[in-house]
C-alpha cells in the first residue's frame, strides 16, 4: 500500500476515534445531569413513602445512587483515555509515514497512555471530572452525621 493511502486511512481512523472521544464525553456530562435527576426524583420518592420524615435508607439510596453513577462516570472516561491512547498511536503512524518525527502534540499525555491498567481505572475514578461525586457523597455523610446526631429529623 502507499504512503499516502497509509496516511489517509490513519487520518480517518483518527477523525473515527476522536468523533468516539467526544461522544464519550458528552456520555459523560450526560451521567452527571442524570445522576443530580435521579438523586432528587429517589430521595422525594423514598420520602413520600417514609411519611415524609427523615429515614436512614435516605442516606443508603443516596450513597447507592451516587456510587453507581460514578462507577458509570468511570468508566465511560476510562474509555475516553483508551481512545484517546489509540489517538497517539495513529498520530505517530502519521507522522512516520511523513517522514516526521512524532512529538509530544499528542491526543493524552504518554505517561497517562502508559499507565498499567489499575492505575488507569484508578485515575479514571479519582480525577477532577470526578469532583461532582466527591461533593455529593460529602454532602451525603454530613446530613447523615447530623441525622444519626439527631441535629436534623
Amino acid at each position: 500500500m502507499e504512503k499516502p493511502i497509509k496516511i489517509e486511512l490513519n487520518l480517518k481512523q483518527i477523525d473515527q476515534l476522536h468523533n468516539a472521544t467526544l461522544q464519550f464525553s458528552n456520555f459523560c456530562f450526560e451521567i452527571k445531569k442524570t445522576c443530580i435527576a435521579t438523586i432528587f426524583i429517589v430521595l422525594t420518592f423514598v420520602v413520600t413513602f417514609t411519611n415524609k420524615e427523615l429515614d436512614l435508607s435516605i442516606f443508603i439510596i443516596s450513597y447507592i445512587t451516587v456510587i453507581c453513577f460514578w462507577l458509570l462516570d468511570s468508566t465511560a472516561y476510562f474509555y475516553q483515555v483508551k481512545l484517546r491512547t489509540m489517538m497517539n498511536r495513529k498520530f505517530s503512524t502519521v507522522l512516520t509515514l511523513s517522514g516526521q518525527t512524532p512529538e509530544n502534540d499528542a491526543a493524552i499525555e504518554d505517561s497517562r497512555s502508559n499507565e498499567s491498567i489499575p492505575k488507569k481505572l484508578f485515575s479514571s475514578s479519582f480525577n477532577a471530572s470526578m469532583i461532582l461525586y466527591y461533593i455529593l457523597l460529602a454532602l451525603n455523610t454530613l446530613g447523615l452525621i447530623l441525622f444519626l446526631c439527631n441535629a436534623i429529623k
